[in-house]
């Protein structure tokens, strides 16, 4: 018996550092820093400011998915944590949905573990992001769903869309996966 107590104890001890780590991690300041290596039915669209401005294979490629009845968008979100705190953040893993302009698109997991440096310290990480724009944005016309998959981008290489992503972090305590209460939101540049 006197085992089990001294186990619990020493397990408890060691849960409140991590659990600290968390609380720090919900703490830091977070910013959507960029997206990176967006593509519409894998045409890079990065650099790319309206449907007019493509060359002829890649509207090919484009009217091709959509005559599919598939739209398929991909691209990465880069984040940035700074750590305020006095004491190091972490997390072992986050879900995450993603909005743009007000529309839940997709959610995920990120199975991840970062860590954050304290006094300042900062850590990036990336979320790859993958979605069917014409299942997301079904009964919207093909214009619509363009201007919504360009709105993306524009020439400053900054979303011109509104895009928030919500992030839930966890930790790992004794094999067991603890969740931050709910979600807080990182919005765009």
């Amino acid at each position: 018996m006197k085992k089990i107590f001294i186990i619990i104890v020493v397990v408890s001890l060691a849960s409140c550092g991590i659990l600290n780590k968390m609380q720090n991690f919900a703490k830091c300041d977070f910013k959507l820093k960029s997206l990176e290596s967006i593509k519409l039915a894998e045409v890079n669209i990065q650099n790319i400011s309206s449907f007019d401005k493509l060359n002829f294979l890649d509207v090919a490629l484009i009217v091709a998915a959509y005559a599919n009845k598939t739209l398929p968008l991909s691209l990465t979100a880069n984040i940035s944590a700074t750590n305020p705190n006095a004491s190091p953040a972490a997390m072992t893993k986050m879900d995450w949905i993603l909005n743009i302009d007000n529309i839940q698109i997709v959610s995920g997991i990120l199975n991840k573990r970062v860590d954050v440096p304290a006094n300042g310290g900062t850590a990036n990480f990336p979320i790859e992001i993958k979605t069917d724009l014409m299942k997301v944005l079904s009964g919207k016309s093909k214009e619509s769903i363009q201007n919504f998959a360009f709105g993306l981008i524009n020439t400053n290489n900054k979303a011109s869309s509104r895009v928030a992503l919500k992030i839930k972090p966890y930790i790992t305590v004794a094999g067991i996966n603890l969740s931050y209460p709910d979600y807080f939101t990182i919005v765009s540049m």
